[in-house]
């Protein structure tokens, strides 16, 4: 949580979500958790569509970060197609 405390007051929408294993915190409980955390927040069910909120929200300008999981953030990464290579040993 000390993550999102820091950011907080930065961030202007907050947009929650979860990663697809099943480990994963429910999006439900990630956002009652942090409750009163965030000026505005938002819930998406997948990073899918979490990617496509923070896209048709944001402005010129605008920055979007996203944090989580690193699961959560390889899938955006694997999403925004920037995905690092791993190079192969030989």
């Amino acid at each position: 949580w000390l993550v999102g405390r820091t950011l907080a007051p930065l961030v202007d929408v907050a947009i929650l979500t979860q990663a697809q294993i099943s480990r994963a915190l429910p999006v439900a409980e990630l956002a009652a958790a942090s409750e009163g955390m965030w000026r505005e927040s938002l819930v998406a069910p997948d990073v899918t569509t979490a990617l496509a909120l923070a896209r048709d929200r944001a402005g010129e300008g605008d920055c979007l970060l996203i944090t989580g999981s690193f699961y959560v953030v390889g899938e955006a990464m694997t999403l925004l197609r920037c995905a690092p290579s791993v190079p192969r040993q030989q």
